[in-house]
């Protein structure tokens, strides 16, 4: 709730500036937290930021940790922003999760392994 409680001045900020949405990164920390935090705690954690973005009137996205995409309807988030999906072939994750609801983020400097061509 801390946490949440620092997020949302950031959120606050977005919504004076008139942006649409957000996208909080971070959401896979359990994964390098040496066991101090779960997949429960990331998915306890997202919800408290969907209601603080929606209350705002913000959109907001999943960001990368496509393990909790299937989490969705759960936590509520609106759409996703995945990095480098094609590289770690994880897009029709993110897709089967959220539809077209996806922005895609590739990057030139991933050795030219990804496809730029494609689309999800």
């Amino acid at each position: 709730r801390v946490l949440a409680r620092i997020v949302d001045r950031s959120f606050r900020v977005c919504e004076r500036k008139g942006f649409d949405a957000v996208e909080p990164d971070n959401l896979d920390s359990w994964t390098r937290s040496r066991g101090l935090l779960q997949r429960a705690d990331a998915v306890a954690y997202s919800r408290l930021l969907v209601r603080r973005a929606h209350a705002r009137g913000l959109a907001i996205a999943q960001k990368n940790a496509v393990s909790l995409a299937q989490r969705r309807g759960v936590v509520g988030w609106d759409f996703a922003v995945a990095e480098e999906c094609q590289v770690y072939r994880e897009c029709d994750r993110f897709t089967r999760a959220y539809g077209g609801a996806v922005i895609e983020i590739e990057y030139h400097d991933a050795g030219g392994r990804a496809n730029f061509e494609q689309q999800v």
